[in-house]
Order: C-alpha cells, then sequence, then structure tokens
C-alpha cells in the first residue's frame, strides 16, 4: 500500500480544530459543463495529485499517514454531484459548516449547479496546505 507521511502542519489541520477547515471554491460558468467531460478532468487531477484521493490513518488517536485511494473510489465514494439550481452563497456557506472526516471521507467535494451555471469545489485544507 502507498502511504504519505503527514506533516505536522497536516495532522493539525486534520485532527487539532474542533471548527472544520475547508477551501471552498465558485466558479461560474457561462453555460453547464458536460457531465463526462468534468468527470474526466476530476480523474485526472485525482491521478496527479494523491493528496486529494487519501484518507487519514490514524494511529493511537493521532494521524500518522495519509493513504491514497484509486482516483475512481472518489467516484464511488463521491462522485460529481448535480444541483438543477442554488443560492451559492447559501450553498458555500452550508458546505464550510458540514463535516467531512478525513479518516473514512475523500477530502474533495465537486458540485455543479445548472442555474445559475456554476462550479463549486470543497477541499479540506490540510491537502492544499501541507503538501511538501
Amino acid at each position: 500500500m502507498n502511504r504519505m507521511r503527514t506533516t505536522l502542519y497536516e495532522k493539525m489541520f486534520i485532527d487539532g480544530f474542533e471548527k472544520p477547515s475547508y477551501v471552498v471554491a465558485t466558479l461560474l460558468l457561462e453555460r453547464p459543463l458536460p457531465h463526462d467531460v468534468l468527470q474526466a478532468a476530476i480523474l485526472g487531477t485525482l491521478e496527479r495529485h494523491p493528496r486529494l484521493r487519501s484518507t487519514a490513518s490514524v494511529r493511537f488517536g493521532v494521524p500518522v499517514a495519509l493513504v491514497p485511494r484509486a482516483p475512481e473510489a472518489w467516484l464511488e465514494q463521491r462522485g460529481l454531484r448535480s444541483l438543477r439550481s442554488a443560492d451559492l452563497h447559501a450553498l458555500e456557506e452550508a458546505l464550510l459548516g458540514a463535516p467531512l472526516d478525513l479518516r473514512s471521507t475523500l477530502p474533495l467535494e465537486v458540485y455543479t449547479v445548472a442555474d445559475p451555471p456554476a462550479l463549486v469545489v470543497k477541499v479540506h485544507h490540510a491537502v492544499i496546505d501541507a503538501s511538501y
């Protein structure tokens, strides 16, 4: 099994705060992206960035490693979620406040919104800030 040691900085973000720590980014689009094209782009990104498809391995209550999963595991566990319409600000707020446990959940969520056309991405902070 392939493992990446976690840095102290990652451990702090994965396990050290009461409040979840995420980055949520919204991209406004001219029109919705085709589902298959977007899904292929996400899988390519997951292939190149193993932290985005990793869960935390915990020993004695402390995260000790990030264990990469196959990119397809993201499709099975999370997948690309589609919404017909959404209040983008409310969606962002909801995503920022929703818990995500890196011991069992992959750190990337992606939503497409048809009205208004947008792509909303949520990523656990540790996998962005702690890359080395």
